[in-house]
This record gives structure tokens, sequence and C-alpha cells, in this order.
């Protein structure tokens, strides 16, 4: 997985956080309910880079969420390996 693609990645996780409602969200409705998101990665799980972006992805979430705790938006993430096939992979 290159550079440009991890940094794809990461940044259309960051848009949907963003996007999906953060503190304004939480005035409305019950405030202890969490809303999970799910997204899918294709991450190759046996390259050294994709194992680098998989640990770096889930310590920036939980950072996040740690310093946000009033965003009721949660990403559930579903990491995939393309293993030669990103349509397969997508697929599943």
């Amino acid at each position: 997985m290159s550079r440009s693609s991890t940094l794809a990645i990461f940044s259309c996780i960051v848009v949907l956080v963003f996007n999906s409602g953060g503190p304004a969200m939480a005035a409305e409705g019950d405030l202890s309910r969490k809303e999970r998101v799910k997204v899918g990665l294709l991450v190759d799980s046996n390259a050294t880079m994709g194992r680098i972006a998989s640990s770096y992805i889930n310590t920036a979430l939980s950072d996040f969420y740690e310093a946000h705790p009033s965003y009721r938006t949660r990403l559930s993430l579903h990491f995939r390996n393309p293993q030669n096939d990103v349509v397969l992979a997508a697929s599943a």
C-alpha cells in the first residue's frame, strides 16, 4: 500500500467523523447513545506499510474519541486484506 493511499484512507475517515455529527448533534435526543458508522478498509496486512497503517488508524481513532468524548458517532472499522484481488476484498 502506497503512502498516498494510506493518507487517502485516513482522510476519508476524518471526513466521515466530522460530517457524521459532532457536538452539535449531541444536543438532540439521548446523549448517552452512540451511533456506529461501519467503514470498510482495504489494507495489505502482508506488507509492513499495511500493518503500520492499520495500527496508526486504530490509534488515531482512539486518541480522537478520547479527546472528544461528546461525539456520538463512532466509526466501526472493518479491515480486509485484498490478497492481490481488490474487487473480491471490496465485495467482502
